[in-house]
């Protein structure tokens, strides 16, 4: 495979590093009880190529997840219109297709030139600490990355980077090591109240020297929006191509 096809399988089944899945010849189904509001968690991926029934292989997904109390939610291939394409059979089962437009996924092929700062103390966080959740969690709504964070931490290729100021936790960046030849950027997240003091800056160009330092290969993301795509392109990213993305799900 090449770097997109790598980069894109990836996307695809990253949910293996920290939920539980089922896989089948046509689909993956990810899924966490525990964290029913996390949609990385719980969502079907299609394996189009492999599909010999559609309609067939959607129903199988709902009552799979309406069994667990999970709402059905399956995120659209890197195909462009696929949901589109498959819209009858989709809306026929309750399914309602949500497109968000593209993503565009970014590749490090420059060098930083993000300025060192010392305003934080950084360091690889190896264990849960309840800081994550009082700090940076639960004060910006996203309880249910709790769970996913707790799995991810018994993962040896996950990297969790912690930057403190007084020993107070600020800011969060997080990669793991992929199977598919690349290495992922999982997320960067500063504390709500601690924002635009450039330690969302500061702790990216801490870790990108770290992949540059150990030659990890292949290092990618997708921004969140345009501040986040500013800081990475600073930090030496570049966009090499964009996908279409969206979700179809059960709404009824």
């Amino acid at each position: 495979m090449n770097i997109k096809e790598n980069i894109l399988k990836e996307e695809s089944e990253f949910p293996k590093l920290f939920t539980s899945y089922k896989e089948k010849e046509y689909d993956i189904i990810f899924f966490n009880e525990n964290a029913k509001e996390s949609h990385d968690s719980n969502h079907a991926i299609l394996l189009p190529g492999k599909i010999i029934n559609f309609e067939e292989t959607i129903i199988d997904i709902k009552n799979f997840y309406l069994d667990k109390g999970i709402v059905p939610r399956i995120y659209q291939p890197f195909i462009k219109d696929y949901f589109r394409t498959h819209k009858k059979e989709l809306e026929k089962q309750g399914y309602k297709i949500e497109i968000y437009g593209n993503s565009k996924f970014m590749l490090l092929t420059e060098k930083s030139t993000i300025k060192k700062y010392t305003k934080l103390q950084i360091k690889r966080m190896l264990e849960w600490d309840e800081c994550l959740a009082n700090e940076i969690y639960i004060p910006v709504g996203e309880e249910y990355e709790i769970e996913v964070e707790k799995n991810c931490l018994k993962n040896e290729n996950y990297f969790l980077f912690g930057g403190f100021v007084d020993k107070k936790i600020v800011a969060i960046f997080s990669f793991h090591l992929s199977k598919s030849h690349c290495t992922r950027i999982d997320g960067v997240l500063v504390a709500k109240d601690q924002r635009n003091k450039g330690y969302g800056k500061e702790i990216v160009g801490f870790v990108i020297d770290i992949f540059k330092e150990r030659k990890y290969e292949n290092v990618f993301l997708w921004p969140a929006n345009d501040t986040a795509e500013h800081i990475y392109f600073v930090a030496g990213f570049r966009v090499q191509f964009e996908e279409e993305a969206g979700s179809a799900i059960y709404c009824q």
